[in-house]
């Protein structure tokens, strides 16, 4: 992988794990009522979906285990179609899906090279 793909996938890193971290210790009930943090975590993962912009065709072939095209279109559909963005939807994402993303990005990046970016 060049260093311009190593470089984003670890801003994309970066982004997944500030939207992580804003919701930590929260549940759905919170959540759901908090529209400071639906909208910090929307902004991450338009972050996130505008990132693979950026990545190589190449990383993205060698790597197709991961939904390249699954996350520009959930970027797309944050940004395009706020409004209609079911908050249940975007929470469960966040739960489950985020965090497999996390790990798949992770393990294409060298950890060692890597600083974390989570705001306090």
């Amino acid at each position: 992988m060049n260093e311009r793909d190593q470089k984003n996938i670890t801003n994309m890193l970066n982004y997944i794990e500030k939207a992580l971290s804003y919701v930590d210790g929260m549940n759905f009930e919170d959540f759901s009522e908090d529209k400071k943090t639906q909208y910090a975590v929307s902004f991450c993962l338009q972050q996130v979906g505008d990132g693979v912009k950026n990545i190589s065709a190449e990383t993205q072939y060698l790597n197709s285990h991961i939904s390249w095209h699954g996350i520009s279109a959930f970027r797309n559909k944050v940004v395009h179609e706020y409004e209609d963005v079911n908050v249940k939807s975007l929470f469960k994402f966040l739960e489950r899906d985020l965090r497999a993303l996390q790990r798949d990005l992770f393990s294409l990046v060298d950890s060692k090279n890597r600083t974390p970016n989570v705001p306090l």
